[in-house]
């Protein structure tokens, strides 16, 4: 079977809304390979990948257009795409929930942690985050103390 400790997939569920899709995409991919099934490890990215694209097009069109408004649509956004995300997670979660039961009753070893590899994604989520929207900013013309002056 080949297990290698894997995280319980409803914890990847809780993890995912805080990483976003793009983390959703790492944490259910690897922890295809640690259920010792590698050739489904890029399934998950096939998903997340597309939906994190869309919510950053979304932003995109959030950030070139009106600033009355823009400022609260950009958070809308933000938190619709990871509900969305959450969704998703949860259909991987289900599909890795029956392969996680045969390592629970097969092995003695406990599960992976997730802690210190969820905090790393956060942290790298909230960077490329941030470089995005100076990218858009720029991209756009947006000045940023009007952005943030509200």
């Amino acid at each position: 079977m080949g297990f290698e400790r894997p995280w319980a997939p409803w914890s990847l569920v809780f993890a995912t809304f805080f990483v976003g899709p793009f983390g959703g995409a790492v944490l259910f991919g690897w922890n295809e390979k640690r259920l010792g099934r590698p050739r489904r490890m890029w399934t998950p990215a096939l998903v997340f990948v597309p939906l994190g694209l869309v919510l950053w097009a979304t932003w995109a069109a959030v950030v070139s257009s009106d600033m009355d408004w823009a400022r609260d649509h950009r958070r809308m956004a933000d938190i619709i795409g990871d509900v969305i995300a959450v969704l998703v997670a949860m259909a991987f979660a289900r599909t890795q929930a029956r392969r996680f039961g045969v390592f629970e009753q097969s092995s003695s070893d406990d599960a992976g942690h997730l802690f210190g590899w969820g905090v790393a994604l956060f942290i790298l989520k909230t960077i490329v985050e941030f470089g995005v929207m100076v990218a858009m900013f720029a991209a756009f013309g947006v000045d940023v103390g009007t952005w943030t002056d509200r």
